[in-house]
């Protein structure tokens, strides 16, 4: 998602409001970050992204840096899950309707038809229609999630919504 939308920022003015230093930010090729879509779409640069985040957030003084947590929604919950492997030193994550793979019957059938013919995927997205490259799926399928949630020794927190369209619940 971005940083504007709605549920992300009553996260981060109610996590405020609690004392607790929550940082949003818009992916690269999305909102006020710099970059195109259509070449910046990629599960790898979006993990980029959020080591950038995580370097700088480790830097501010008002940061205890043995204290940081994740949180993420579809593929940003899919990438706190890659994340969290990577980093034993995380607290706590919490990963809302992540999907395991990119890659789904559900999607490939419903959603999919003609991304690999036409190079990408036309998507609408704040108003705007964005182009999803096809190169995002050989991106995303190089990640391994059901592998590397074990690899997680802190706690993590998953939750699900029956009744959502994007990610399913079987995902």
């Amino acid at each position: 998602g971005t940083k504007e939308e709605g549920h992300i920022k009553e996260l981060a003015i109610t996590l405020a409001k609690n004392n607790i230093v929550a940082i949003r930010f818009d992916p690269s090729g999305f909102g006020e970050s710099e970059g195109d879509t259509e070449k910046e779409y990629r599960l790898s640069n979006y993990f980029r992204d959020t080591e950038s985040i995580y370097t700088y957030l480790k830097t501010l003084p008002y940061v205890d840096s043995k204290q940081i947590g994740l949180f993420g929604h579809s593929m940003g919950a899919l990438l706190v899950v890659l994340f969290a492997a990577k980093h034993p030193e995380i607290q706590a994550s919490v990963s809302v309707s992540p999907p395991h793979t990119m890659k789904t019957k559900h999607r490939v059938e419903t959603t999919w038809t003609g991304w690999k013919e036409n190079g990408y995927l036309e998507k609408v997205r704040d108003g705007k229609t964005i182009k999803i490259p096809w190169e995002f799926l050989a991106d995303a399928d190089s990640y391994n999630s059901l592998e590397d949630v074990t690899k997680i020794k802190t706690p993590l927190l998953f939750i699900l919504g029956t009744k959502d369209s994007n990610v399913l619940p079987e995902e």
